[in-house]
């Protein structure tokens, strides 16, 4: 079975038909939404219990601790969570209730990152479970049982893990279905319009973890094949980013004048030069020769330039110069193509690491990988991924995303810590809270209101100097 046909066949509700709803009026359309969210939200955390009851439970009499996590990475913890979560959803779409719908997903935002960790290690738990099924005629077996017991076979296990991550993916798109039958007037449709984009938020926090923890495996490969490689300060390979580009390169010091043939890795933070390993020891395919810190240099176009190899077909170049001047190198290759190719990798790091937004603030921010989730000080969402998420100011310590840099105003001398969720949470429990907006639309909103009724936003610029703050009120 295909994942989305398993999630619908574990968790989906037994819908009505398409013309009952279309009949429907906007308000029974709504309550349908939310019966949807509740009671698919109700089977999927039978699915949770089944992997962690029906399946895991019998099979920790057969596997080591260790292959139990690997099989079932954080299932006793997605358990926990989504039996609290809905027992709050329940609560909350009770009439008269006080807890708002959207401030049960507020409060699970952070809960819910747990995710990342669960999807970026579904590979190896299939991988494991294949393994394990493979090797072992007692673990076959007791698989086998486990699905007749749950659903008579009809849906296997590796099936069955797929599910958490079609679940966690899918609650922006139920909000965006609730928004869209949830009249403006509404007191929580401020509110759900931005559990939706809390939502989304989480999803793409999601899907960039799983992506970087890819790319953690491919660094590694990296490292285990260069022989004694050697960077700065003992420093691990991980250290200096992603993988932007590899290949092999023509390279010229102008100390030297000596054309050398490389293989070159373009991370964020470094260029490392290796040669070829004519003998290989052990998974060793390449000898490391040099490092250059791309902080150091600035890469230039050569147009139309003469070319000093013995090899004209190496008529393509870049110079690669350092910025205190002291030395330069000349890279060659063999089409514009390739050379389109390197400069971009190459502006793209240094891009990276001396990012416009710098010119318009004196923040100190240096780009950063982060051991937490983190929040952007700016926008108040999610730096996302394992690698490199964010900048992060070494004076006053915000966080922030590289697009948020130029809006992150002043720089206050002193670490600053950013404001606690609840804050922000609590704002968007009043009506004339409207999130973030731009005065244009602020106004066009209150043209046709009361004078004397007001709004108040979130400025998507940010503060432009230090006596401004994020927030402005607009008043007719």
């Amino acid at each position: 079975m295909k994942e989305e046909e398993v999630y619908q066949d574990l968790c989906s509700i037994q819908r009505r038909s398409r013309n009952q709803v279309s009949s429907s009026t906007s308000f029974e359309q709504r309550d349908f939404v939310i019966r949807e969210l509740v009671d698919t939200e109700s089977n999927y955390l039978d699915v949770l219990n089944a992997l962690r009851y029906k399946f895991m439970q019998p099979m920790e009499k057969l596997l080591s601790k260790e292959d139990i996590k690997i099989i079932f990475p954080k299932v006793r913890e997605l358990a926990d969570i989504h039996t609290k979560f809905l027992e709050k959803l329940r609560e909350a779409v009770q009439p008269n209730s006080k807890l708002k719908l959207s401030q049960v997903f507020f409060d699970f935002r952070e809960p819910f990152l747990i995710y990342g960790e669960y999807c970026s290690n579904m590979t190896n738990a299939t991988d494991a479970l294949r393994d394990q099924t493979a090797k072992n005629e007692s673990m076959r077996q007791m698989v086998n049982q486990c699905q007749k017991e749950h659903s008579e076979g009809r849906v296997q296990l590796r099936d069955i893990l797929s599910v958490p991550m079609q679940r966690i993916l899918k609650y922006h798109l139920l909000l965006k279905k609730l928004v869209d039958e949830t009249s403006p007037t509404h007191e929580d449709f401020r509110g759900l319009e931005r559990a939706k984009e809390a939502m989304d938020d989480v999803a793409q926090y999601i899907n960039e973890v799983k992506r970087d923890s890819e790319h953690l495996v491919v660094i590694q490969k990296v490292r285990e094949s260069i022989m004694d490689l050697d960077l700065p300060n003992g420093n691990d390979l991980q250290q200096y980013g992603r993988l932007l580009l590899d290949g092999d390169l023509n390279i010229k010091s102008h100390e030297d004048q000596k054309t050398k043939h490389r293989y070159a890795f373009i991370f964020e933070k470094i260029m490392i030069l290796v040669k070829i390993s004519s003998t290989r020891i052990g998974d060793g395919q390449y000898s490391f020769r040099e490092a250059h810190n791309l902080q150091e240099y600035r890469v230039e176009l050569c147009h139309n330039r003469r070319t000093l190899t013995r090899d004209a077909r190496l008529r393509f170049q870049l110079l690669l110069v350092r910025k205190s001047q002291s030395t330069a190198f000349t890279l060659y290759m063999k089409t514009e193509a390739e050379r389109n190719k390197w400069n971009k990798a190459l502006q793209d790091a240094m891009d990276n690491l001396d990012p416009p937004g710098l010119r318009n603030t004196d923040h100190n921010f240096v780009i950063t990988t982060f051991d937490a989730p983190a929040i952007c000080r700016h926008c108040s969402k999610f730096l996302k991924g394992r690698i490199h998420q964010g900048y992060r100011c070494k004076t006053c310590e915000i966080s922030v995303h590289k697009g948020c840099i130029s809006s992150t105003g002043r720089c206050r001398q002193g670490p600053v810590s950013i404001p606690p969720p609840v804050c922000d949470r609590q704002l968007s429990e009043f009506y004339w809270f409207v999130g973030t907006m731009d005065r244009d639309t602020a106004t066009s909103s209150l043209e046709n209101r009361r004078i004397g009724t007001y709004l108040l936003r979130v400025r998507p610029q940010g503060a432009s100097n230090a006596s401004e703050t994020m927030y402005a009120l607009s008043l007719k």
